[in-house]
């Protein structure tokens, strides 16, 4: 026989509860109960729906207001890249303010020349350059007892024809241009990108040239990386910042002073900016600008493999601005095989221009030491 105590199995009481009777709950009110749960329910289900959608209702805007204010800004950048470009049309062609120009093959060589009598010297720019980077130290080199002449390679400046990108053809160019003008056995003297077609000449013409110096560039490869997309460096913008850069004097007068070290004194003041526009000016020319362009999507620069430097047998030189690139001075050196070299203090990369006493003073050295 079962027990009949009270039972206190919580279990029991909620089946009773349910059931109806024990708590004096009946059949009417547990149904209101069910009801009042039902109802609870379905309201916070709503509020947490309504709370969601409220949420993505509320951030919904703000993307769409971010993005027609970038589409906005853009908007009037491109009307005014377009308005700028349209107001600053360059000269498709600028004639040079000094020097003189020569026919060789299908170009128009450019090129300036100092002094009268002496053993020769050619000096080639680098990148972005032209005969106006040794305006101040040919004039000294000159007065020590040299014949000096400088030239526009093709890639910029007023040489107008051959490949810029083709270091065969500006070898090419460089030697008949000398062969032209009767320049027998000159040092050649290749600043920065220059000095891959100065060791280029001494490697495929050893017989046409005295000797080769490497002046603050290493004639090896850079890594540009694949550069920019070619609608983007095509674009108006890409061809406004061009401009900027290459017109508005007072940024490339800082640019051009930084490059040319703590010594350098060339770009200051009036003088300074004066030497910066004709520094500049061939860099304006329409044409130059395409190819500049250009250049931003497929960059390239003249340069000869490690094991051409180390094939060069005619003599060698190196001349480097204390503060240039110190890599660059230690491939010089163990790609020509430690060569007599001359080292400018408190100069950049542009050390002709940082002191082009000291300059001159160091091609007519190494001048001097190869030619014995």
């Amino acid at each position: 026989m079962m027990a009949t105590g009270p039972r206190t199995d919580e279990g029991f009481h909620a089946a009773v509860r349910l059931d109806g009777g024990v708590d004096g709950t009946g059949p009417s009110e547990r149904r209101k109960r069910v009801d009042i749960c039902r109802f609870a329910s379905l309201r916070l289900r709503r509020s947490r729906s309504e709370t969601s959608d409220g949420a993505r209702a509320g951030k919904r805007p703000l993307p769409l207001r971010i993005l027609r204010g970038l589409a906005g800004f853009a908007a009037a950048v491109t009307v005014a890249s377009l308005l700028g470009n349209a107001a600053t049309t360059p000269d498709e062609r600028l004639e040079p303010e000094s020097g003189k120009t020569v026919r060789v093959g299908d170009a128009n060589v450019h090129y300036e020349t100092w002094g009268t009598s002496g053993s020769p010297v050619v000096l080639l720019p680098g990148f972005a350059e032209t005969t106006v980077a040794f305006s101040t130290t040919a004039p000294r080199l000159a007065a020590k007892g040299h014949v000096v002449y400088a030239l526009d390679l093709s890639s910029v400046g007023y040489t107008r024809g051959g490949r810029p990108a083709d270091l065969a053809d500006q070898t090419r160019l460089v030697h008949d241009w000398a062969a032209k003008l009767g320049i027998e056995k000159p040092i050649v003297v290749g600043h920065s990108m220059g000095a891959a077609v100065a060791g280029n000449l001494g490697l495929v013409y050893p017989d046409s040239v005295g000797g080769v110096v490497f002046a603050g560039g290493d004639a090896l490869n850079m890594d540009f990386g694949d550069g920019l997309p070619q609608w983007l460096a095509t674009s108006t913008w890409m061809r406004s910042f061009y401009r900027i850069a290459t017109r508005w004097t007072w940024i490339d007068q800082r640019f051009l002073a930084k490059s040319c070290g703590s010594d350098c004194t060339a770009f200051d003041g009036k003088a300074g900016a004066e030497l910066t526009r004709k520094w500049m000016r061939p860099l304006t020319e329409g044409r130059t600008e395409e190819e500049m362009t250009r250049l931003i999507h497929d960059p390239w620069i003249l340069h000869l493999t490690a094991a051409q430097i180390r094939s060069i047998k005619v003599p060698k030189g190196i001349i480097w601005g204390e503060e240039d690139s110190a890599e660059g001075l230690r491939n010089s050196r163990t790609n020509l095989g430690n060569p007599p070299e001359r080292i400018i203090r408190g100069a950049g990369h542009q050390m002709m221009m940082a002191a082009p006493e000291r300059f001159a003073a160091s091609v007519h050295e190494l001048s001097a030491a190869m030619c014995r």
